[in-house]
């Protein structure tokens, strides 16, 4: 890999995936159940 990209993935990206995986995202899937749309139309959002 090239190094700066290297550089920019461990000082900038990787922090910000690991504070990603440790959000909850249980709300947003029960947001999206409720909504009064066809059953297609929500595995479309």
């Amino acid at each position: 890999m090239n190094p700066s990209y290297e550089w920019l993935f461990y000082h900038y990206a990787a922090p910000f995936l690991e504070q990603q995986a440790a959000f909850d995202d249980g709300w947003l899937t029960e947001a999206l159940r409720s909504l009064p749309v066809p059953k297609k139309m929500r595995l479309d959002v």
